[in-house]
């Protein structure tokens, strides 16, 4: 969605919500993801002023580089909510306020496309700032998801079915767009990269390491017309695994250490691991391990994993 697309979004939302708080001293906005305000409403004539004379206006930069801790520079910076009240503010200017501010996220790419915010005075805040603020935000979401085409729709269906059943990291793909995540974006995956990869797969390959060598299961998911999406699940033990064995498996590892050979150890770890990243699916999980689903009772048995499985 274009920079004009999503201000529009943020008018006919906005709007939508500004209605309840006409004449009261509230300031609702949307900032790009540079931190630009893009549209702003404003519950009455004297709060606006009161705004324009510290410039907090249409057209203004609140990105974090340029005004320090706010509420639009710091949900764009952090990816969540935030509320940030009078001294909070690096601006001396803005004191006086308090800003609720959220990130909107693209329900497609899961890409940062701007922030809400919604300031009034700090002397004034009170708990139905967080409830207008979650009210606009879930309404941009539905704004950009009602805007996707019917096979972006199939994709991210595609997506949440396999994030469902995996705390892994998903991409998944089609021949057109990419689905990833946050925990991926330093491996900077590109959607020819991937559609290449999944292209030269066999057609009953379950698992595969990409170019770089991360390990990924293979989930298919067939769609209309013969239409084919494939999700990519990366390997727990590659991102999981210190986290979750030292976490999760403290009393596991008391218990059985003692009694457990080297390399039964670091079976047991990865089983658990893998265990733990996918909810306790054990189907799933004797499919990434590659062994049988018996094999893999019975090693939770030995192990003594029967609470994560």
């Amino acid at each position: 969605m274009e920079s004009g697309e999503l201000a529009q979004a943020a008018m006919k939302v906005i709007n939508a919500t500004a209605s309840t708080l006409d004449d009261t001293n509230t300031w609702i906005s949307f900032a790009n993801s540079a931190g630009a305000i893009r549209y702003q409403w404003a519950g009455n004539d004297s709060f606006k002023r009161q705004l324009d004379r510290v410039n907090v206006v249409q057209g203004a930069v609140i990105a974090e580089q340029v005004v320090g801790p706010s509420g639009i520079s710091i949900a764009l910076a952090s990816g969540q909510p935030v509320i940030v009240s009078g001294e909070e503010h690096f601006n001396s200017q803005w004191r006086d306020l308090v800003c609720a501010a959220s990130p909107v996220v693209h329900p497609m790419t899961n890409q940062v496309v701007g922030a809400v915010n919604i300031t009034c005075l700090a002397v004034e805040e009170n708990k139905h700032l967080r409830i207008a603020l979650k009210t606009v935000v879930n309404g941009f979401q539905q704004i950009l998801a009602s805007g996707m085409r019917s096979q972006q729709r199939r994709l991210l269906d595609a997506h949440l079915q396999t994030k469902h059943i995996t705390k892994c990291p998903v991409i998944t793909v089609d021949s057109n767009t990419m689905i990833d995540e946050k925990d991926l974006e330093s491996q900077n995956y590109t959607h020819s990269m991937i559609r290449s990869f999944v292209q030269d797969l066999r057609p009953d390959a379950k698992q595969a390491r990409l170019p770089n060598g991360k390990r990924v299961t293979i989930v298919r998911h067939e769609g209309n017309e013969g239409e084919m999406f494939y999700s990519l699940v990366f390997d727990p033990l590659e991102i999981y695994a210190p986290a979750s064995v030292e976490q999760f498996g403290q009393d596991v590892q008391a218990n059985n250490d003692m009694d457990l050979k080297l390399l039964e150890r670091a079976e047991r770890d990865t089983i658990l691991a893998t265990l733990i990243s996918l909810h306790g699916n054990k189907s799933l999980a004797a499919e990434m391990l590659g062994i049988s689903r018996g094999t893999l009772y019975e090693r939770i048995k030995k192990y003594n994993l029967v609470e994560f499985a």
